[in-house]
């Protein structure tokens, strides 16, 4: 099943008492990391819809709004995380952002012969057509279409350098197949299912395909994982920790944080920014 970024009935999710209307559903084990990135920035635009950096007042209460004003206000959310997502994938502030729709859905999530990139300058620009595109998100292959969307903004060669791959890509590969070279960078293919890595988490979280834990700005949405200075039963003597979280990932400027649990993503987030001034 290649999803969309599809919101779960909140009649039933369990303990929601019909009104978490904002969370994003997920079918089956693999986009976890994507949906948890998406979820997160979209909990930042309707929590604290009009804070400005550094304001330390609560979020916004979704308790007192009635459904219909909350669905709007989700589905509002859900254009701006999703803009605001690709935007920061840019490599500079002069690139566009690159959009990969499709005419109605995507069959598959390699047919890359289906893709119609559009390009859009301003913030402003991928907003409005994030808005009039938003069906083609939300239904089969929604996810899909965005993880190619930042990494085509992101630019492939970045993308793929940034991963940790030193060779270039040979000038003589079709852009699908450099496109194609990425997706298996980003995704682990097991028994026809995609798995994300943590460095497609990271692009979707920072605009970056980092493999490691410490982006080197501060953030807006951190990032926690149970396997930090977790040792493996096997390994004896001197031992580095491949997953140390960095503090920018540990002290975002939005309490609210993507979380690891080793085989699966999901989101922390806390109604008060206060939380952020707790020692470390």
């Amino acid at each position: 099943h290649i999803q969309g970024l599809e919101f779960a009935d909140p009649d039933k999710v369990i303990g929601g008492g019909g009104r978490f209307q904002f969370g994003l559903k997920q079918y089956r084990n693999g986009p976890c990391g994507v949906l948890a990135a998406v979820q997160a920035e979209l909990l930042r635009y309707l929590v604290w819809p009009e804070l400005e950096e550094g304001d330390d007042v609560d979020g916004m209460d979704w308790d007192t709004l009635d459904t219909e004003v909350l669905l709007e206000v989700s589905t509002k959310s859900l254009v701006t995380a999703v803009s605001s997502i690709l935007w920061r994938a840019r490599p500079d502030k002069d690139a566009p952002v690159k959009v990969a729709l499709v005419d109605e859905q995507l069959s598959h999530p390699l047919a890359l012969d289906e893709l119609q990139i559009i390009e859009c300058a301003t913030k402003a620009q991928v907003e409005a057509l994030v808005r009039g595109v938003l069906k083609i998100f939300t239904q089969q292959g929604g996810v899909i279409l965005l993880l190619y969307s930042v990494v085509l903004t992101r630019g492939c060669q970045t993308v793929w350098e940034e991963a940790g791959n030193v060779a270039k890509f040979s000038p003589s590969l079709t852009p699908e197949d450099t496109t194609l070279g990425v997706f298996q960078t980003l995704v682990v293919m097991e028994g026809g299912w995609a798995f994300c890595e943590q460095t497609l988490v990271n692009l979707f979280l920072i605009g970056q395909a980092l493999v490691d834990l410490d982006p080197k700005d501060k953030c807006a949405i951190g990032f926690l994982t149970y396997t930090e200075n977790l040792r493996p039963p096997d390994v004896t003597g001197n031992w580095t920790d491949p997953t140390v979280v960095g503090s920018n990932y540990k002290t975002p400027t939005s309490p609210i944080w993507v979380l690891h649990g080793g085989n699966h993503y999901t989101v922390l987030i806390a109604r008060s920014k206060g939380l952020l001034k707790l020692a470390e």
